[in-house]
């Protein structure tokens, strides 16, 4: 098994959730990473252990006491969500 970039995950994700990126200021983004690990030919445990466990803590950081991650188990009300562009 080949193992993706992180810009190939990232893309994948993209391209899977373009049309519901938010529009009202909210960055995050609720995903299946069940979904893009079938679309990756991933087993959905290391697409999620990428996203949570890898890019999750190397893109986080902190501005003031306000910590911002790439990828978090809960946003709010929605789970597994990926901060998005807006």
């Amino acid at each position: 098994m080949r193992l993706h970039t992180d810009r190939e995950i990232l893309r994948c994700i993209f391209d899977m959730y373009a049309s519901k990126y938010p529009s009202d200021g909210d960055p995050w983004l609720p995903i299946d990473a069940t979904a893009v690990a079938a679309r990756l030919k991933y087993p959905p445990e290391l697409v999620f252990g990428r996203l949570y466990n890898d890019m999750g803590h190397r893109f986080r950081y902190m501005e003031g006491t306000v910590r911002t991650a790439l990828f978090e188990m809960n946003a709010g009300t929605q789970r597994h969500c990926v901060n998005s562009p807006t």
